[in-house]
């Protein structure tokens, strides 16, 4: 009898672990169950659609919780279908999945599905599975990615995009066209989130700096496999700098120089990263760089008159804004900065005569102003033809005919100052 109890015992336990197993393997049909409701209703009735992937996502946790069913390779494919809906429902801010983190949500899909593949049997291998539901939902996700960048909805743009990336990453595929938008939208997301931070006048912008990163790694990414070649470099270097990676950023620069040496993009890449710490000696170098690689670039001549005007050699800076000139005739940034470079020296000049006592000093310094503001009108006067309604540049002209006793041309342009 003792023998038969302890059989009966066993069996009822054996049969609590098979109910156990039963239970989640249920679960997991359910959960099935609903996502075929929800595909069957996303025409007809969206609203019933979308309850039925919140019920297919309760089933589908149950089950991926339970030590029995967790690492089935079919519990890991549904997981991976329904967080993903569930992610770009979040993502395209639906009201009735505000709940859920669209970034986080997604992440957990796509690595259900690397589970899924990893832990696939001899009863199931769900390599077709996810290929064909990989499908549709990357095409859909490209179409909803290209939408928002449109409507300049850069931080949902960018999500859809890195899901078509992590769609095809986990059947092995490198999806380099949208791992580079993806890149792309959270630059252009943090760009935007920079300005909101500059208009608040906050000094501190970590959620900008959030995307920089998040972008720079989609580019690293490109950037390995080699797209886009030099240009990438450029992009890659350009938002590490943003991100305050300024280290990483020359790191990558020279990497790029030395892989690509007569590429011009790289060389100006260089410049702007030399520039924005400050070092206009090694600015003016990757400058000259670029320009012996380019030498019909009218701005490369430009950048390199403000660099040269900044430095104070005004000699250089003149003969740099007259290259730009002669190689586009009409490049009235051109002519502005040149006239503007004689302007501010006579301005600062007038500033500090107002201290001298001696007479003869006074005469000899005004008259070199005075020969500095001449100097900048033919410049000016240029430039107005080419942009009549700067008034940056109206506003010096009118200081200079006032310094010079140029009555006529004041009166005119005072005029044109006030009528807008």
């Amino acid at each position: 009898m003792k023998n038969l109890r302890n059989l009966t015992l066993g069996l009822l336990l054996a049969g609590l672990c098979f109910t156990g197993v039963d239970a989640q393997v249920n679960n997991r049909v359910s959960a099935k169950n609903a996502m075929d409701d929800f595909g069957k209703l996303q025409q007809s009735n969206p609203a019933g659609a979308k309850n039925k992937l919140l019920e297919a996502k309760k089933y589908i946790d149950l089950a991926a919780a339970h030590d029995e069913t967790k690492n089935d390779p079919k519990t890991l494919f549904y997981k991976g279908q329904i967080y993903f809906y569930v992610s770009m429902l979040s993502g395209a801010k639906d009201a009735q999945f505000v709940e859920f983190d669209a970034e986080a949500t997604g992440k957990e899909a796509f690595a259900a599905w690397k589970s899924a593949m990893a832990n696939k049997n001899k009863k199931y291998d769900p390599k077709e599975d996810i290929y064909r539901m990989i499908f549709v939902p990357h095409t859909m996700s490209y179409q909803m990615g290209a939408k928002a960048f449109e409507k300049q909805k850069y931080d949902s743009a960018a999500l859809y995009f890195e899901s078509c990336y992590e769609l095809m990453n986990v059947m092995e595929v490198l999806d380099t066209l949208s791992c580079f938008n993806a890149g792309l939208a959270y630059d252009y997301h943090g760009e935007a989130l920079t300005k909101k931070c500059a208009a608040d006048k906050s000094t501190d912008c970590p959620e900008a700096n959030k995307m920089y990163n998040k972008s720079a790694d989609m580019f690293k990414i490109c950037a390995d496999a080699g797209y886009q070649g030099s240009d990438l470099i450029s992009r890659y270097a350009e938002v590490l700098t943003k991100a305050g990676k300024k280290d990483e950023a020359k790191a990558v620069i020279q990497a790029g120089r030395a892989k690509y040496p007569k590429n011009s993009a790289l060389a100006i890449a260089e410049f702007n990263y030399y520039l924005s710490i400050g070092d206009n000696e090694g600015a003016e170098k990757a400058l000259a760089e670029a320009i012996k690689i380019n030498p019909k670039d009218a701005l490369l001549y430009f950048n390199a008159g403000a660099i040269y005007d900044e430095m104070k050699r005004y000699d250089d800076a003149k003969k740099a804004y007259e290259n730009a000139i002669a190689i586009n005739p009409n490049y009235f940034d051109a002519y502005f900065n040149l006239g503007a470079m004689y302007y501010n020296q006579a301005v600062d000049i007038y500033k500090a005569i107002n201290d001298i006592k001696d007479n003869a000093v006074y005469d000899k310094e005004k008259a070199r102003a005075d020969a500095l503001f001449k100097e900048a009108i033919a410049p000016l006067e240029k430039a107005r033809t080419l942009n009549s309604k700067d008034k940056n540049n109206l506003i010096m002209l009118r200081t200079i005919y006032a310094r010079l006793n140029m009555q006529e041309k004041w009166s005119e342009v005072d005029k044109a100052i006030k009528n807008g």
